[in-house]
């Protein structure tokens, strides 16, 4: 018989909290990027397509960041949580010793 065992990776979870931070942020300010993008090209219709896509995955982008948002703190505080368990654990069992 094989004892189950628990691992967290609580450094791997906040890393991947901060890279969704971040990814929100960047996907909350795409329509500016893609607006900045338009002014730079010089196919007229090209320029449409991509304002057009900037305004028409506006209400998308919002509920994506909204998640992904979420997501990010989600592991933060997982990842925190987990921390704190852990040095809990290990000051009640050199309390033991």
């Amino acid at each position: 018989m094989t004892s189950a065992r628990l691992t967290v990776d609580t450094d791997r979870l906040t890393a991947a909290g901060t890279r969704l931070a971040d990814l929100a942020h960047t996907f909350s300010t795409a329509n500016v990027h893609a607006r900045n993008l338009a002014g730079a090209l010089v196919h007229q219709d090209l320029v449409n397509v991509v304002g057009e896509f900037a305004l028409g995955w506006d209400d998308v982008r919002v509920g994506v960041v909204k998640d992904i948002g979420f997501l990010g703190e989600a592991c933060g505080r997982i990842g925190d949580t987990f921390a704190d368990l852990d040095a809990a654990f290990a000051v009640q069992l050199r309390g033991l010793v």
